[in-house]
Protein backbone atom coordinates (compact mmCIF):
# COMPACT_ATOMS: atom_id res chain seq x y z
CA UNK A 1 0.00 0.00 0.00
CA UNK A 2 2.84 2.39 0.85
CA UNK A 3 4.65 1.73 -2.42
CA UNK A 4 1.48 2.02 -4.51
CA UNK A 5 0.44 5.26 -2.82
CA UNK A 6 3.85 6.88 -3.34
CA UNK A 7 4.63 5.70 -6.88
CA UNK A 8 1.21 6.47 -8.34
CA UNK A 9 0.50 9.53 -6.19
CA UNK A 10 3.82 11.18 -7.10
CA UNK A 11 3.94 10.12 -10.75
CA UNK A 12 0.31 10.11 -11.96
CA UNK A 13 -1.08 12.95 -14.06
CA UNK A 14 -4.11 12.94 -11.77
CA UNK A 15 -3.71 15.57 -9.09
CA UNK A 16 -4.00 14.11 -5.60
CA UNK A 17 -4.81 10.59 -6.77
CA UNK A 18 -4.78 7.70 -4.27
CA UNK A 19 -3.72 4.21 -5.35
CA UNK A 20 -4.04 1.29 -2.95
CA UNK A 21 -4.57 -2.51 -3.03
CA UNK A 22 -8.08 -3.13 -4.34
CA UNK A 23 -10.81 -5.43 -3.11
CA UNK A 24 -12.45 -6.28 -6.47
CA UNK A 25 -10.25 -9.38 -7.02
CA UNK A 26 -10.75 -10.46 -3.39
CA UNK A 27 -13.92 -12.46 -4.13
CA UNK A 28 -12.09 -14.62 -6.66
CA UNK A 29 -9.13 -15.04 -4.32
CA UNK A 30 -11.59 -16.11 -1.62
CA UNK A 31 -12.86 -18.82 -3.95
CA UNK A 32 -9.25 -19.91 -4.49
CA UNK A 33 -8.75 -20.13 -0.73
CA UNK A 34 -11.92 -22.17 -0.30
CA UNK A 35 -10.87 -24.43 -3.17
CA UNK A 36 -7.49 -24.95 -1.58
CA UNK A 37 -8.97 -25.99 1.76
CA UNK A 38 -12.26 -27.65 0.88
CA UNK A 39 -10.94 -31.03 -0.18
CA UNK A 40 -9.24 -31.69 3.13
CA UNK A 41 -6.73 -33.96 1.39
CA UNK A 42 -3.77 -31.73 2.20
CA UNK A 43 -2.30 -32.00 5.68
CA UNK A 44 -1.15 -28.40 6.23
CA UNK A 45 -0.95 -26.15 9.23
CA UNK A 46 -2.74 -22.76 9.35
CA UNK A 47 0.64 -21.03 8.96
CA UNK A 48 1.42 -23.05 5.83
CA UNK A 49 -2.00 -22.33 4.37
CA UNK A 50 -1.71 -18.61 5.13
CA UNK A 51 1.80 -18.40 3.67
CA UNK A 52 0.73 -20.28 0.51
CA UNK A 53 -2.22 -17.95 0.00
CA UNK A 54 0.10 -14.93 0.40
CA UNK A 55 2.34 -16.41 -2.31
CA UNK A 56 -0.68 -16.87 -4.61
CA UNK A 57 -1.64 -13.23 -3.98
CA UNK A 58 1.93 -12.10 -4.71
CA UNK A 59 2.00 -14.09 -7.97
CA UNK A 60 -1.32 -12.59 -9.06
CA UNK A 61 -0.04 -9.08 -8.31
CA UNK A 62 3.23 -9.69 -10.16
CA UNK A 63 1.50 -11.10 -13.25
CA UNK A 64 -1.03 -8.27 -13.03
CA UNK A 65 1.84 -5.78 -13.04
CA UNK A 66 3.19 -7.28 -16.24
CA UNK A 67 -0.29 -7.26 -17.78
CA UNK A 68 -0.87 -3.61 -16.84
CA UNK A 69 2.46 -2.65 -18.39
CA UNK A 70 1.69 -4.54 -21.60
CA UNK A 71 -1.71 -2.85 -21.90
CA UNK A 72 -0.01 0.53 -21.59
CA UNK A 73 2.95 -0.40 -23.79
CA UNK A 74 0.79 -1.45 -26.72
CA UNK A 75 -1.72 1.36 -26.12
CA UNK A 76 -4.66 -0.97 -25.54
CA UNK A 77 -6.13 1.27 -22.85
CA UNK A 78 -7.83 3.28 -25.60
CA UNK A 79 -10.67 0.76 -25.29
CA UNK A 80 -11.66 2.45 -22.02
CA UNK A 81 -12.47 5.63 -23.95
CA UNK A 82 -15.30 3.80 -25.66
CA UNK A 83 -17.10 3.17 -22.38
CA UNK A 84 -20.39 5.12 -22.69
CA UNK A 85 -21.03 7.99 -20.27
CA UNK A 86 -24.17 6.38 -18.73
CA UNK A 87 -22.06 3.31 -17.84
CA UNK A 88 -19.42 5.50 -16.19
CA UNK A 89 -22.17 7.38 -14.33
CA UNK A 90 -23.78 4.09 -13.28
CA UNK A 91 -20.41 2.72 -12.17
CA UNK A 92 -19.78 5.77 -9.97
CA UNK A 93 -23.35 5.84 -8.65
CA UNK A 94 -23.05 2.14 -7.77
CA UNK A 95 -19.75 2.89 -6.05
CA UNK A 96 -21.56 5.51 -4.00
CA UNK A 97 -24.36 3.11 -3.13
CA UNK A 98 -21.94 0.41 -1.94
CA UNK A 99 -20.13 3.01 0.17
CA UNK A 100 -23.43 4.07 1.74
CA UNK A 101 -24.21 0.43 2.56
CA UNK A 102 -20.71 -0.12 3.90
CA UNK A 103 -20.91 2.95 6.09
CA UNK A 104 -23.86 1.43 7.97
CA UNK A 105 -21.74 -1.57 8.93
CA UNK A 106 -18.85 0.65 10.02
CA UNK A 107 -21.08 2.81 12.22
CA UNK A 108 -23.24 0.09 13.75
CA UNK A 109 -21.66 -3.28 13.08
CA UNK A 110 -24.90 -4.38 11.39
CA UNK A 111 -24.86 -5.16 7.68
CA UNK A 112 -27.23 -3.10 5.52
CA UNK A 113 -29.79 -5.30 3.73
CA UNK A 114 -32.68 -3.82 1.74
CA UNK A 115 -34.66 -6.96 2.44
CA UNK A 116 -34.22 -6.67 6.19
CA UNK A 117 -34.36 -3.00 7.12
CA UNK A 118 -35.94 -3.92 10.44
CA UNK A 119 -32.55 -5.12 11.67
CA UNK A 120 -31.37 -1.48 11.74
CA UNK A 121 -33.96 -0.35 14.32
CA UNK A 122 -31.88 -1.33 17.37
CA UNK A 123 -28.86 0.64 16.09
CA UNK A 124 -30.60 3.84 14.93
CA UNK A 125 -28.94 5.76 17.76
CA UNK A 126 -25.52 4.68 16.42
CA UNK A 127 -26.42 5.71 12.85
CA UNK A 128 -27.94 9.15 13.39
CA UNK A 129 -24.70 10.90 14.52
CA UNK A 130 -22.84 9.45 11.54
CA UNK A 131 -25.58 10.55 9.12
CA UNK A 132 -25.55 14.06 10.62
CA UNK A 133 -21.73 14.11 10.45
CA UNK A 134 -21.77 13.10 6.76
CA UNK A 135 -24.39 15.72 5.86
CA UNK A 136 -22.40 18.43 7.64
CA UNK A 137 -19.29 17.43 5.67
CA UNK A 138 -21.25 17.39 2.41
CA UNK A 139 -22.76 20.84 2.99
CA UNK A 140 -19.48 22.31 4.24
CA UNK A 141 -17.68 20.99 1.16
CA UNK A 142 -20.10 22.91 -1.07
CA UNK A 143 -20.11 26.11 0.96
CA UNK A 144 -16.43 26.51 1.88
CA UNK A 145 -13.24 26.25 -0.19
CA UNK A 146 -10.78 26.38 2.71
CA UNK A 147 -8.72 23.19 2.93
CA UNK A 148 -8.84 23.22 6.76
CA UNK A 149 -12.65 23.16 7.06
CA UNK A 150 -13.14 19.40 6.83
CA UNK A 151 -10.19 18.41 9.03
CA UNK A 152 -11.53 20.89 11.60
CA UNK A 153 -14.97 19.25 11.47
CA UNK A 154 -13.44 15.79 11.90
CA UNK A 155 -11.23 16.80 14.84
CA UNK A 156 -14.07 18.79 16.38
CA UNK A 157 -16.44 15.80 16.12
CA UNK A 158 -13.95 13.50 17.83
CA UNK A 159 -13.39 16.09 20.55
CA UNK A 160 -17.13 16.57 21.03
CA UNK A 161 -17.59 12.79 21.33
CA UNK A 162 -15.05 12.48 24.13
CA UNK A 163 -16.47 15.57 25.80
CA UNK A 164 -19.89 13.90 25.90
CA UNK A 165 -18.30 10.71 27.27
CA UNK A 166 -16.65 12.71 30.04
CA UNK A 167 -19.74 14.68 30.93
CA UNK A 168 -21.92 11.57 31.00
CA UNK A 169 -19.39 9.59 33.02
CA UNK A 170 -19.21 6.84 30.36
CA UNK A 171 -15.98 4.88 30.32
CA UNK A 172 -14.16 3.92 27.11
CA UNK A 173 -14.88 0.23 27.76
CA UNK A 174 -18.59 1.00 28.03
CA UNK A 175 -18.45 2.99 24.79
CA UNK A 176 -16.85 -0.02 23.11
CA UNK A 177 -19.53 -2.34 24.51
CA UNK A 178 -22.29 0.04 23.35
CA UNK A 179 -20.84 0.10 19.80
CA UNK A 180 -19.50 3.68 19.76
CA UNK A 181 -15.85 2.64 19.46
CA UNK A 182 -14.02 -0.19 17.71
CA UNK A 183 -12.46 -3.05 19.62
CA UNK A 184 -8.72 -2.54 20.31
CA UNK A 185 -6.47 -3.93 17.58
CA UNK A 186 -3.74 -5.18 19.88
CA UNK A 187 -0.18 -4.04 20.09
CA UNK A 188 1.50 -6.11 17.39
CA UNK A 189 2.55 -4.99 13.94
CA UNK A 190 0.20 -5.67 11.03
CA UNK A 191 3.24 -6.22 8.81
CA UNK A 192 4.86 -9.56 9.57
CA UNK A 193 7.45 -11.48 7.49
CA UNK A 194 6.62 -14.94 6.15
CA UNK A 195 8.80 -18.02 6.29
CA UNK A 196 9.69 -19.65 2.93
CA UNK A 197 9.66 -23.00 4.69
CA UNK A 198 5.92 -22.63 5.32
CA UNK A 199 5.05 -22.46 1.61
CA UNK A 200 3.03 -25.49 0.44
CA UNK A 201 3.83 -25.46 -3.29
CA UNK A 202 1.15 -27.99 -4.16
CA UNK A 203 -1.48 -25.43 -3.09
CA UNK A 204 0.22 -22.65 -5.08
CA UNK A 205 0.57 -24.64 -8.31
CA UNK A 206 -2.91 -26.12 -7.98
CA UNK A 207 -4.62 -22.72 -7.80
CA UNK A 208 -2.57 -20.73 -10.34
CA UNK A 209 -5.14 -21.49 -13.06
CA UNK A 210 -7.75 -19.49 -11.17
CA UNK A 211 -5.64 -16.35 -11.38
CA UNK A 212 -6.85 -15.69 -14.93
CA UNK A 213 -10.19 -14.53 -13.58
CA UNK A 214 -8.46 -12.27 -11.05
CA UNK A 215 -6.42 -10.64 -13.82
CA UNK A 216 -9.43 -10.09 -16.09
CA UNK A 217 -11.37 -8.45 -13.25
CA UNK A 218 -8.34 -6.32 -12.37
CA UNK A 219 -7.81 -5.02 -15.92
CA UNK A 220 -11.50 -4.21 -16.37
CA UNK A 221 -11.68 -2.55 -12.97
CA UNK A 222 -8.60 -0.40 -13.41
CA UNK A 223 -9.75 0.85 -16.82
CA UNK A 224 -13.16 1.67 -15.39
CA UNK A 225 -11.59 3.38 -12.38
CA UNK A 226 -9.31 5.55 -14.49
CA UNK A 227 -12.18 6.49 -16.80
CA UNK A 228 -14.39 7.23 -13.81
CA UNK A 229 -11.68 9.32 -12.14
CA UNK A 230 -11.22 11.33 -15.32
CA UNK A 231 -14.93 12.16 -15.24
CA UNK A 232 -15.15 12.69 -11.48
CA UNK A 233 -12.08 14.95 -11.28
CA UNK A 234 -12.62 16.62 -14.65
CA UNK A 235 -9.08 15.80 -15.80
CA UNK A 236 -7.87 14.21 -19.02
CA UNK A 237 -4.87 11.91 -18.69
CA UNK A 238 -2.87 9.50 -20.83
CA UNK A 239 -4.48 6.21 -19.75
CA UNK A 240 -1.68 4.15 -21.31
CA UNK A 241 0.89 6.02 -19.22
CA UNK A 242 -1.17 5.37 -16.09
CA UNK A 243 -1.25 1.66 -16.94
CA UNK A 244 2.52 1.55 -17.33
CA UNK A 245 2.92 3.30 -13.98
CA UNK A 246 0.69 0.69 -12.37
CA UNK A 247 2.88 -2.00 -13.87
CA UNK A 248 5.98 -0.46 -12.29
CA UNK A 249 4.28 0.12 -8.91
CA UNK A 250 2.80 -3.36 -8.55
CA UNK A 251 6.13 -5.18 -9.00
CA UNK A 252 7.61 -4.17 -5.61
CA UNK A 253 4.12 -4.35 -4.07
CA UNK A 254 3.92 -8.01 -5.16
CA UNK A 255 7.03 -8.86 -3.17
CA UNK A 256 5.39 -7.30 -0.13
CA UNK A 257 2.43 -9.68 -0.42
CA UNK A 258 0.05 -6.98 -1.60
CA UNK A 259 -3.15 -7.48 -3.55
CA UNK A 260 -3.25 -5.94 -7.03
CA UNK A 261 -3.41 -2.18 -6.59
CA UNK A 262 -4.57 0.70 -8.74
CA UNK A 263 -6.37 4.04 -8.59
CA UNK A 264 -8.90 4.32 -5.77
CA UNK A 265 -11.91 6.33 -6.96
CA UNK A 266 -13.55 7.02 -3.60
CA UNK A 267 -10.40 8.06 -1.69
CA UNK A 268 -9.10 10.13 -4.62
CA UNK A 269 -12.41 11.96 -4.70
CA UNK A 270 -12.32 12.38 -0.91
CA UNK A 271 -8.97 14.10 -1.17
CA UNK A 272 -10.36 16.47 -3.77
CA UNK A 273 -13.47 17.18 -1.68
CA UNK A 274 -11.22 18.00 1.27
CA UNK A 275 -9.39 20.45 -1.02
CA UNK A 276 -6.28 18.31 -1.04
CA UNK A 277 -4.13 17.98 -4.14
CA UNK A 278 -0.71 17.38 -5.58
CA UNK A 279 1.80 15.12 -3.89
CA UNK A 280 0.57 15.98 -0.37
CA UNK A 281 -2.28 13.46 -0.55
CA UNK A 282 0.03 10.65 -1.67
CA UNK A 283 2.55 11.33 1.10
CA UNK A 284 -0.15 11.52 3.79
CA UNK A 285 -1.75 8.26 2.61
CA UNK A 286 1.62 6.48 2.48
CA UNK A 287 2.61 7.67 5.97
CA UNK A 288 -0.78 6.66 7.36
CA UNK A 289 -0.55 3.16 5.84
CA UNK A 290 3.02 2.72 7.08
CA UNK A 291 2.05 3.84 10.57
CA UNK A 292 -0.96 1.51 10.61
CA UNK A 293 1.21 -1.45 9.63
CA UNK A 294 3.87 -0.72 12.23
CA UNK A 295 2.99 1.20 15.37
CA UNK A 296 -0.26 3.17 15.03
CA UNK A 297 -2.86 0.46 14.47
CA UNK A 298 -4.18 0.64 18.07
CA UNK A 299 -4.86 4.38 17.64
CA UNK A 300 -7.73 3.61 15.25
CA UNK A 301 -9.68 2.20 18.18
CA UNK A 302 -9.91 5.71 19.66
CA UNK A 303 -11.73 7.17 16.63
CA UNK A 304 -15.53 7.02 17.09
CA UNK A 305 -17.28 4.66 14.72
CA UNK A 306 -19.72 7.34 13.64
CA UNK A 307 -16.74 9.44 12.41
CA UNK A 308 -15.21 6.53 10.49
CA UNK A 309 -18.57 5.46 9.06
CA UNK A 310 -19.64 9.05 8.50
CA UNK A 311 -16.57 9.65 6.33
CA UNK A 312 -17.49 6.63 4.22
CA UNK A 313 -21.12 7.81 4.07
CA UNK A 314 -19.93 11.30 3.07
CA UNK A 315 -18.02 9.87 0.10
CA UNK A 316 -20.95 7.65 -0.91
CA UNK A 317 -23.50 10.48 -0.73
CA UNK A 318 -21.16 12.64 -2.80
CA UNK A 319 -21.04 10.01 -5.52
CA UNK A 320 -24.82 9.53 -5.47
CA UNK A 321 -25.37 13.29 -5.62
CA UNK A 322 -22.95 13.83 -8.52
CA UNK A 323 -23.80 10.80 -10.63
CA UNK A 324 -27.40 9.87 -9.79
CA UNK A 325 -29.40 12.82 -8.45
CA UNK A 326 -27.79 15.43 -10.69
CA UNK A 327 -28.02 13.06 -13.67
CA UNK A 328 -31.82 13.12 -13.31
CA UNK A 329 -31.76 16.74 -14.45
CA UNK A 330 -29.10 16.32 -17.11
CA UNK A 331 -29.54 12.98 -18.86
CA UNK A 332 -32.25 11.46 -21.03
CA UNK A 333 -34.72 8.89 -19.72
CA UNK A 334 -32.92 6.12 -21.58
CA UNK A 335 -29.58 6.99 -19.94
CA UNK A 336 -31.25 7.14 -16.54
CA UNK A 337 -32.67 3.66 -17.13
CA UNK A 338 -29.13 2.40 -17.80
CA UNK A 339 -27.89 3.92 -14.52
CA UNK A 340 -30.84 2.41 -12.64
CA UNK A 341 -30.21 -1.02 -14.20
CA UNK A 342 -26.55 -0.90 -13.18
CA UNK A 343 -27.50 0.02 -9.61
CA UNK A 344 -30.06 -2.79 -9.43
CA UNK A 345 -27.68 -5.45 -10.78
CA UNK A 346 -24.84 -4.28 -8.51
CA UNK A 347 -27.18 -4.57 -5.51
CA UNK A 348 -28.63 -7.95 -6.49
CA UNK A 349 -25.70 -9.69 -8.21
CA UNK A 350 -22.34 -7.96 -8.19
CA UNK A 351 -20.23 -5.02 -9.28
CA UNK A 352 -18.63 -6.34 -12.46
CA UNK A 353 -21.94 -7.91 -13.50
CA UNK A 354 -23.64 -4.54 -13.05
CA UNK A 355 -21.16 -2.80 -15.33
CA UNK A 356 -21.45 -5.59 -17.91
CA UNK A 357 -25.25 -5.39 -17.93
CA UNK A 358 -24.97 -1.61 -18.18
CA UNK A 359 -22.79 -1.93 -21.27
CA UNK A 360 -25.29 -4.32 -22.85
CA UNK A 361 -28.18 -2.00 -21.97
CA UNK A 362 -26.33 0.97 -23.48
CA UNK A 363 -25.67 -0.94 -26.70
CA UNK A 364 -29.33 -1.91 -26.94
CA UNK A 365 -30.35 1.69 -26.25
CA UNK A 366 -27.96 2.90 -28.96
CA UNK A 367 -29.30 0.41 -31.49
CA UNK A 368 -32.91 1.34 -30.74
CA UNK A 369 -32.16 5.09 -30.83
CA UNK A 370 -30.00 4.96 -33.96
CA UNK A 371 -32.49 2.76 -35.77
CA UNK A 372 -35.04 5.57 -35.41
CA UNK A 373 -32.74 7.83 -37.44
CA UNK A 374 -33.79 7.20 -41.02
CA UNK A 375 -31.02 6.03 -43.30
CA UNK A 376 -32.85 7.91 -46.09
CA UNK A 377 -31.40 11.41 -46.23
CA UNK A 378 -33.64 12.62 -49.08
CA UNK A 379 -36.53 11.11 -51.02
CA UNK A 380 -37.42 12.34 -54.52
CA UNK A 381 -39.99 11.33 -57.06
CA UNK A 382 -39.32 11.55 -60.79
CA UNK A 383 -41.38 14.75 -60.88
CA UNK A 384 -39.11 16.45 -58.35
CA UNK A 385 -35.81 15.30 -59.80
CA UNK A 386 -35.12 14.49 -63.45
CA UNK A 387 -32.08 13.68 -65.53
CA UNK A 388 -30.10 16.36 -67.38
CA UNK A 389 -30.72 14.69 -70.75
CA UNK A 390 -32.27 17.06 -73.30
CA UNK A 391 -35.37 15.50 -74.83
CA UNK A 392 -37.83 16.50 -77.51
CA UNK A 393 -40.98 18.29 -76.51
CA UNK A 394 -43.16 15.26 -77.20
CA UNK A 395 -41.04 13.08 -74.90
CA UNK A 396 -41.02 15.74 -72.18
CA UNK A 397 -44.81 15.87 -72.27
CA UNK A 398 -45.03 12.08 -72.09
CA UNK A 399 -42.58 11.89 -69.18
CA UNK A 400 -44.54 14.48 -67.18
CA UNK A 401 -47.28 11.86 -66.91
CA UNK A 402 -44.90 8.95 -66.21
CA UNK A 403 -42.21 10.38 -63.91
CA UNK A 404 -44.21 9.66 -60.75
CA UNK A 405 -43.23 6.04 -61.29
CA UNK A 406 -39.62 6.82 -60.31
CA UNK A 407 -38.56 6.97 -56.64
CA UNK A 408 -35.00 8.05 -55.74
CA UNK A 409 -33.81 7.47 -52.15
CA UNK A 410 -30.52 9.10 -51.17
CA UNK A 411 -29.02 7.05 -48.33
CA UNK A 412 -26.40 8.29 -45.86
CA UNK A 413 -24.19 7.25 -42.96
CA UNK A 414 -23.23 3.75 -41.90
CA UNK A 415 -26.02 1.33 -42.73
CA UNK A 416 -26.45 -1.49 -40.22
CA UNK A 417 -29.14 -4.06 -39.56
CA UNK A 418 -31.44 -1.75 -37.61
CA UNK A 419 -31.20 0.89 -40.35
CA UNK A 420 -32.40 -1.50 -43.03
CA UNK A 421 -35.46 -2.33 -40.95
CA UNK A 422 -36.56 1.29 -41.24
CA UNK A 423 -35.62 1.36 -44.94
CA UNK A 424 -37.74 -1.73 -45.65
CA UNK A 425 -40.71 -0.23 -43.82
CA UNK A 426 -40.39 3.04 -45.77
CA UNK A 427 -40.20 1.26 -49.13
CA UNK A 428 -43.14 -1.00 -48.24
CA UNK A 429 -45.18 2.10 -47.37
CA UNK A 430 -44.34 3.64 -50.76
CA UNK A 431 -45.20 0.42 -52.61
CA UNK A 432 -48.54 0.14 -50.80
CA UNK A 433 -49.73 3.53 -52.04
CA UNK A 434 -52.46 3.85 -54.66
CA UNK A 435 -49.93 4.92 -57.30
CA UNK A 436 -46.78 2.97 -56.36
CA UNK A 437 -43.44 3.56 -58.08
CA UNK A 438 -42.29 1.23 -60.84
CA UNK A 439 -38.59 2.15 -60.54
CA UNK A 440 -36.64 2.44 -57.25
CA UNK A 441 -33.18 4.03 -57.20
CA UNK A 442 -30.94 3.70 -54.14
CA UNK A 443 -28.20 6.34 -54.12
CA UNK A 444 -25.14 5.27 -52.05
CA UNK A 445 -23.10 8.43 -52.62
CA UNK A 446 -23.12 9.40 -48.91
CA UNK A 447 -23.02 5.87 -47.45
CA UNK A 448 -19.83 5.23 -45.49
CA UNK A 449 -20.24 1.47 -45.07
CA UNK A 450 -22.53 -1.48 -44.44
CA UNK A 451 -22.43 -4.48 -42.15
CA UNK A 452 -23.41 -8.02 -43.10
CA UNK A 453 -26.86 -7.71 -41.58
CA UNK A 454 -27.49 -4.56 -43.63
CA UNK A 455 -26.53 -6.47 -46.78
CA UNK A 456 -29.04 -9.13 -45.82
CA UNK A 457 -31.64 -6.40 -45.37
CA UNK A 458 -30.87 -5.08 -48.87
CA UNK A 459 -31.22 -8.64 -50.19
CA UNK A 460 -34.72 -8.69 -48.67
CA UNK A 461 -35.43 -5.33 -50.32
CA UNK A 462 -34.28 -6.74 -53.63
CA UNK A 463 -36.65 -9.69 -53.19
CA UNK A 464 -39.50 -7.36 -52.20
CA UNK A 465 -39.13 -5.17 -55.29
CA UNK A 466 -38.89 -8.24 -57.53
CA UNK A 467 -42.12 -9.61 -56.09
CA UNK A 468 -43.87 -6.27 -56.66
CA UNK A 469 -42.53 -5.92 -60.21
CA UNK A 470 -40.46 -2.87 -59.32
CA UNK A 471 -37.14 -2.24 -61.07
CA UNK A 472 -34.34 -1.76 -58.49
CA UNK A 473 -31.30 0.33 -59.39
CA UNK A 474 -28.15 1.33 -57.49
CA UNK A 475 -25.99 4.36 -58.13
CA UNK A 476 -22.83 6.01 -56.76
CA UNK A 477 -21.69 2.78 -55.09
CA UNK A 478 -18.15 3.03 -53.66
CA UNK A 479 -15.72 0.28 -54.57
CA UNK A 480 -15.53 -1.33 -51.07
CA UNK A 481 -19.32 -1.48 -50.86
CA UNK A 482 -19.55 -2.84 -54.39
CA UNK A 483 -17.12 -5.59 -53.39
CA UNK A 484 -19.38 -6.45 -50.43
CA UNK A 485 -22.35 -6.77 -52.79
CA UNK A 486 -20.51 -9.24 -55.00
CA UNK A 487 -18.73 -11.23 -52.28
CA UNK A 488 -21.48 -11.82 -49.71
CA UNK A 489 -24.60 -13.85 -50.38
CA UNK A 490 -27.30 -15.47 -48.25
CA UNK A 491 -29.67 -18.42 -48.46
CA UNK A 492 -32.39 -16.10 -49.71
CA UNK A 493 -30.17 -14.36 -52.28
CA UNK A 494 -27.72 -11.48 -52.38
CA UNK A 495 -27.91 -7.69 -52.47
CA UNK A 496 -26.26 -7.10 -55.86
CA UNK A 497 -28.25 -5.76 -58.82
CA UNK A 498 -27.40 -5.60 -62.50
CA UNK A 499 -28.58 -2.03 -62.95
CA UNK A 500 -25.79 -0.11 -61.22
CA UNK A 501 -24.78 3.36 -62.38
CA UNK A 502 -22.00 5.81 -61.57
CA UNK A 503 -24.36 8.67 -60.73
CA UNK A 504 -27.98 9.37 -59.91
CA UNK A 505 -28.29 11.33 -63.16
CA UNK A 506 -27.40 8.25 -65.20
CA UNK A 507 -29.85 6.12 -63.20
CA UNK A 508 -32.62 8.69 -63.74
CA UNK A 509 -31.85 8.79 -67.46
CA UNK A 510 -32.17 5.01 -67.70
CA UNK A 511 -35.47 5.06 -65.81
CA UNK A 512 -36.87 7.78 -68.09
CA UNK A 513 -35.84 5.82 -71.17
CA UNK A 514 -37.47 2.70 -69.73
CA UNK A 515 -40.67 4.60 -68.94
CA UNK A 516 -40.81 5.83 -72.54
CA UNK A 517 -40.22 2.33 -73.89
CA UNK A 518 -42.96 0.91 -71.68
CA UNK A 519 -45.31 3.67 -72.91
CA UNK A 520 -44.56 2.71 -76.50
CA UNK A 521 -42.81 5.96 -77.30
CA UNK A 522 -40.23 5.22 -79.94
CA UNK A 523 -37.44 7.67 -80.45
CA UNK A 524 -37.66 8.68 -84.13
CA UNK A 525 -34.51 10.00 -85.82
CA UNK A 526 -35.70 13.61 -85.60
CA UNK A 527 -36.34 13.22 -81.88
CA UNK A 528 -33.08 11.57 -80.90
CA UNK A 529 -30.76 13.51 -78.64
CA UNK A 530 -27.33 14.55 -79.80
CA UNK A 531 -25.60 12.22 -77.36
CA UNK A 532 -27.76 9.30 -78.47
CA UNK A 533 -26.95 9.82 -82.14
CA UNK A 534 -23.25 10.38 -81.41
CA UNK A 535 -22.95 7.16 -79.38
CA UNK A 536 -24.62 5.23 -82.20
CA UNK A 537 -22.16 6.59 -84.77
CA UNK A 538 -18.93 6.14 -82.82
CA UNK A 539 -17.51 2.82 -81.68
CA UNK A 540 -16.13 3.73 -78.23
CA UNK A 541 -16.23 6.27 -75.45
CA UNK A 542 -12.67 7.28 -76.31
CA UNK A 543 -13.68 8.24 -79.84
CA UNK A 544 -16.64 10.19 -78.46
CA UNK A 545 -14.38 12.12 -76.07
CA UNK A 546 -12.01 12.98 -78.94
CA UNK A 547 -14.89 14.15 -81.11
CA UNK A 548 -16.44 16.25 -78.35
CA UNK A 549 -13.07 17.86 -77.54
CA UNK A 550 -13.08 19.74 -80.87
CA UNK A 551 -16.64 21.00 -80.48
CA UNK A 552 -17.66 24.38 -79.09
CA UNK A 553 -20.94 25.17 -77.37
CA UNK A 554 -22.77 28.17 -78.86
CA UNK A 555 -25.90 29.59 -77.29
CA UNK A 556 -28.40 31.13 -79.73
CA UNK A 557 -31.74 32.82 -79.43
CA UNK A 558 -34.90 31.33 -80.98
CA UNK A 559 -35.09 32.28 -84.69
CA UNK A 560 -31.44 33.26 -84.86
CA UNK A 561 -29.58 32.06 -87.99
CA UNK A 562 -26.79 29.64 -87.11
CA UNK A 563 -25.21 29.29 -90.54
CA UNK A 564 -25.90 30.68 -93.98
CA UNK A 565 -24.42 29.28 -97.17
Amino acid sequence: AVILALVIGLSSRFSGVVALPQDNPTAVLAVIVVSATASGELDVTPDQLFTSIVVIISISTLVGAVLFWLVGRFRLAVLAQYVPYPVVAGFLAATGWLLVKGSVGVMSGVAFDLGDLGSLRPVVDLLLPGVAFAIVLLVAGKLFDNVMVMPAIIVGSIGAFYAVLGLSGTSRDSAIDDGWLLEPFGGGMLLEPISPGDIEWSIVTGEVAGLGTVLVIAVISVLLNITALSSALGEEVDVDREMRLLGYANVPAAFGGSLIGYHYVSLSTLGRRMRGGGSTVAVVVAITCLAAMTVAAPALAYVPRFVLGGMVLFIGLGFLDDWLFQSIRKLSKGDLVVIAVILAVVELVGFIEGVAVGLVATIILFIVTYSKVSVVRHSFSGRELRSTVERRTSQQAQLEELRSGVLLLKLHGFVFFASTVGLLEEVKADLDEDDPPTHLILDFEHVTGLDTSALHGLAKLKSLTADRGVVLLYCSVAEPISAQFSEQSFLDGDASVELTFDSSDEALEWCEDDLLRRAGVEQSPDELTFDYVLRAMLESEAEMEIFESVLDTIEVEPGQTISAI
